[in-house]
């Protein structure tokens, strides 16, 4: 045997001992006892398989994750016990199935690949759901009588008063006075086609001409601006994605149920 074939042979034999090493120290670790009582330890497996379960925003030591357990521990060894009931029996059983399925359906749905084409091709096929409608910053004034509601505007138009006192002072509208009118953000699909018609010509700053809607009269003001659009195929991505995984993972669950009841023979009595 030449001298280069014996040193891979010996190579590959130090690696698989290095392997079975690791392995073995690895298990060591995760079966190493860290509480232990009677009738029942706590090993570091256990403390890394509530960690898996926990938010990574929760802020946590390692003392108090095993205190955790050890309290759930000996509260079901005592419940044990004390509660031999069939029907609790089954609960912990559905409980258990239940996480089981949920663990499937996360491999079903993290087996779900979804490319760029078939993305972009969505988005191409659907440019009606990527439409920004434009936003308006209102601020809005209500008063009973057209007559007032004139003389409102002609004041702020001839800078007498602007339109925030003109609220304080004389708006009915309880909501929005305290917020000196305002309304806030809104898209064009909130507000009202008989407003909207008023709101529409109106540049950023200007007052709408008076207009009655419902038993009152309204100035209505834009204090800002934003221009509605197009969402650009980079900015649409991520919801077309999620989108169309969703779809794919209900059409996916379904066949799966399917498949899995053919397979267990299940019948429905």
């Amino acid at each position: 045997m030449n001298k280069i074939i014996k040193n891979t042979i010996l190579c590959s034999f130090i690696y698989i001992l290095l392997g079975m090493n690791i392995a073995n120290v690895y298990a060591d670790d995760t079966n190493k006892v860290l509480v232990k009582g009677d009738g029942f330890t706590i090993t570091k497996m256990d403390l890394d398989a509530e960690n898996s379960l926990l938010s990574p925003q929760f802020q946590t030591t390692e003392d108090q994750i095993i205190n955790a357990i050890l309290r759930n521990r000996l509260f079901a060894l005592e419940a044990k016990k004390k509660w031999n009931d069939p029907l609790i029996n089954k609960k912990i059983e559905i409980m258990t199935e239940k996480y089981y399925g949920l663990l499937y359906n996360d491999k079903i749905e993290k087996s779900i690949q979804i490319s760029d084409d078939v993305l972009k091709s969505y988005y191409i096929a659907n440019p009606e759901e990527f439409i920004i409608e434009a936003e308006y910053n209102l601020n809005l004034l209500m008063v009973k009588h057209k007559v007032v509601c004139e003389k409102i505007k002609k004041d702020i138009d001839s800078g007498v008063k602007d339109f925030a006192k003109s609220v304080q002072e004389d708006s009915l509208d309880e909501e929005t006075k305290e917020k000196e009118g305002s309304m806030g953000w809104m898209t064009e699909g909130r507000i009202p086609k008989e407003m909207w018609n008023y709101i529409a010509p109106l540049e950023k700053g200007q007052v709408s001409e008076p207009f009655m809607y419902g038993d009152n009269w309204f100035l209505v003001q834009v204090v800002d601006k934003k221009k509605g659009g197009e969402k650009d195929f980079e900015a649409a991505k991520a919801m077309i994605r999620e989108k169309l995984i969703q779809k794919e993972y209900m059409k996916k669950l379904d066949e799966e149920f399917e498949r899995l009841k053919k397979e267990y023979n299940v019948s429905v009595n």
